[in-house]
């Protein structure tokens, strides 16, 4: 998402495995990818939407082996052994997502024993979100 001035920083992310995203243009080819380790990353709001901003590394690995279902992306956000991240730096977002179905994403990680747990959430002012 572009930075403007209505963007709001609302709380942070704690990413709690590694992880696998759309590089920000990617239309899910060859190394389109992001790995992005464990660590805690800003989540902010802009235009009625949520995502929060990541830092990972270019991650080498065919489309391919990012389906499941036969859709480049069915299974993006898991790692898997096809994965090889590189050295190369790489920013990279969350898909933008609703206020709703953020609020719904957060209650359903909080549900989940720890043990299970992607994400750990801490928003600064839930009412900053709308």
């Amino acid at each position: 998402m572009p930075k403007t001035e209505t963007r709001v920083q609302v709380g942070t992310v704690e990413v709690l495995r590694n992880r696998v995203f759309p590089m920000p243009g990617s239309t899910l080819g060859a190394a389109e990818t992001v790995l992005v380790e464990p660590g805690v990353y800003p989540v902010f709001t802009e235009g009625g939407l949520v995502y929060w901003e990541m830092n990972g590394r270019i991650n080498h690995v065919e489309a391919e082996t990012c389906m499941v279902s036969g859709k480049p992306g069915d299974s993006l956000n898991v790692m898997s052994v096809e994965d090889a991240p590189s050295d190369t730096p790489q920013k990279t977002t969350s898909r933008p997502i609703t206020v709703a179905k953020f609020r719904a994403m957060v209650a359903c990680e909080e549900a989940l024993p720890e043990d299970r747990r992607v994400y750990v959430f801490t928003l600064d002012s839930p009412s900053k979100l709308g």
